[in-house]
């Protein structure tokens, strides 16, 4: 999903700042001892754009931050195996409908 890896980039950046350029708009990207507080920003801004301005977004903070994605989904990135989710299931938790890519529904 879009939002791990702008989480996976956001905590291995080289320093606590990073200036991006992303289609002619320049952004701040900080990180603090509060996860949240760095976090929260950056999904908040880009839930409001396009896919296209995501991906551009997220490519250009990989470069930035010499921060290479792994091939392979990192262990703490993974979704649930449907042996957990039937686990679960047998514990209450009730699981409905939704998309396999998460959009932003409002640009659907």
């Amino acid at each position: 999903f879009w939002w791990d890896r702008l989480d996976f980039m956001l905590r291995r950046l080289p320093s606590d700042q990073l200036w991006l350029t992303v289609q002619g708009e320049r952004f701040e990207v900080r990180r603090s001892t509060n996860e949240y507080s760095w976090q929260r920003p950056a999904v908040s801004m880009l839930k409001g754009r396009s896919e296209a301005f995501r991906i551009d977004f997220l490519e250009e903070l990989e470069v930035r931050a010499n921060v290479a994605m792994p091939s392979d989904v990192p262990e703490e990135y993974r979704v649930m195996t449907w042996d957990a989710i039937r686990e679960c299931e047998t514990r209450g938790v009730r699981f409905g409908a939704h998309s396999l890519s998460h959009p932003v529904l409002s640009q659907v």
